[in-house]
């Protein structure tokens, strides 16, 4: 009997320093999208339905900011309509601020809002506000959990303004991903702003330039990942990729609703348009892949300030009084297309 207790003993000691050595299941990240639902918006909104739905990311939220290129109600309409596509009506959505610091052009507005009024034809979801104002859906959700990974791809107003209603959230926030800024290459001013500005900023940043500096002195040195135009200048929107999208079927139908609604946005006149002056990048797509799978974006360490006022209003200037923050300088173009496509597929 003793002998028998014994190697059970030995055998449970064995069974114990095993599970020792085993690694946990990695953490899933808890996810929040701020958006101003321009095109390439939907699109990276997609892949963060897809990304759900597989299991790589709980999608805990989707705010919706008004100072970009949707206009206020229309902007909050089309992302319950593409949740609603994609099966995920339980996602919480709501919008902040129906007045913008600095208005987008009207005219990329209005395209924006003829691209996405043909690309959902039919749907009815409600333009109505959210009780919930999204600074205070981020705040909540932040206080609720130990880690949030934050993804930007509009100007930064709802995310800084959560940060204001409780700072000492700042802890519970792991990153910031931004789609925003122009750090080494020139800006992407259009659309008759060019009289106003001196074309070294980037529409995001220049949307609200005062959140942006207020979200980079928030937050811990090199909690935000900037993901400008130097880097997403590597992912131009082709024909090639909508090909393959496009071919993504099974039988006369899209493989996902995610391909679907993809594909729509891509076959839009206006958006091929685009795509043949090669006017069109994969900005938004590109930031949400590097916020939820490493490698595609490469990242450095800079110090940098937001420019305040006058013609370069919103420029992201390296100053050594400025903030560390990580600055993307390189896309993967090859692995981006292949996850972005892979993940829109549900593979």
């Amino acid at each position: 009997m003793t002998r028998i207790l014994f190697r059970r003993s030995m055998a449970l000691a064995a069974l114990l320093a095993l599970g020792a050595c085993v690694s946990p299941e990695p953490r899933k990240p808890v996810l929040v999208a701020d958006v101003d639902a321009d095109i390439d918006d939907i699109s990276a909104l997609a892949y963060l339905c897809q990304e759900h739905k597989l299991g790589r990311v709980e999608l805990a939220a989707v705010t919706v900011t008004n100072t970009g290129a949707g206009y206020p109600g229309k902007a909050l309409q089309y992302v319950r309509c593409t949740l609603a596509a994609c099966g995920l009506t339980d996602v919480p959505v709501a919008d902040g601020s129906r007045t913008a610091t600095n208005l987008f052009p009207e005219p990329m507005r209005d395209g924006v809002e003829r691209i996405l009024s043909r690309t959902f034809e039919g749907c009815t979801q409600s333009t109505e506000p959210a009780q919930q104002s999204a600074p205070r859906l981020l705040a909540d959700i932040f206080g609720r959990e130990d880690l949030v990974r934050v993804v930007t791809l509009g100007p930064v107003t709802n995310v800084t303004e959560a940060l204001k209603l409780e700072p000492e959230l700042e802890s519970h926030v792991e990153a910031v991903y931004v789609m925003g800024g122009a750090v080494s290459v020139p800006g992407n001013i259009c659309c008759g702003a060019e009289s106003q500005y001196d074309n070294s900023q980037e529409f995001n940043i220049m949307g609200d330039a005062a959140a942006a500096r207020g979200l980079i002195e928030a937050l811990a040195p090199e909690k935000v990942f900037l993901v400008p135009l130097d880097a997403t200048r590597a992912v131009p929107v082709t024909k090639t990729f909508a090909s393959r999208l496009e071919s993504s079927r099974v039988g006369t139908e899209p493989a996902t609703a995610e391909v679907g609604l993809v594909s729509r946005i891509l076959s839009n006149p206006e958006v091929q348009g685009g795509i043949e002056f090669e006017m069109l990048y994969w900005w938004d797509p590109l930031t949400v892949v590097s916020a939820t799978r490493p490698g595609v974006v490469s990242f450095e360490t800079r110090s940098l300030d937001v420019v305040q006022a006058g013609a370069s209003l919103g420029r992201t200037k390296v100053s050594s009084e400025g903030r560390r923050v990580r600055v993307g300088t390189e896309a993967n173009k090859a692995l981006f297309e292949e996850l972005f496509l892979d993940s829109l597929n549900g593979r």
